[in-house]
């Protein structure tokens, strides 16, 4: 069961702001695109953002709504539950 408290999210011993989802979140994101072999100017010519936008987001600088999260992963072809199958705090590289 998640709980949501003072914007940090506990899960079974997992506490991540909501800061530290973002920028998570942004690195899956950019790690993913990499994958793909896309580059953000690709991307954003089928995504209705700015490079620059998807730049802020990969970085965690700016909060990507759930549609155009929804959006992006159709864009990557990823399925959306599989960017939080790995979802896990504990033991990540902080840099």
């Amino acid at each position: 069961m998640n709980i949501l408290r003072s914007n940090r999210i506990i899960d079974g011993g997992v506490l991540m702001s909501e800061e530290e989802f973002y920028k998570w979140l942004g690195e899956c994101l950019r790690d993913l695109r990499k994958s793909k072999k896309q580059t953000q100017e690709e991307i954003c010519q089928s995504y209705p953002l700015a490079r620059s936008s998807l730049a802020n987001i990969e970085r965690g600088r700016h909060m990507i709504s759930a549609y155009n999260l929804y959006l992006l992963l159709h864009i990557l072809e990823i399925p959306l539950e599989s960017l939080f199958n790995n979802l896990s705090y504990e033991g990540r590289n902080k840099s």
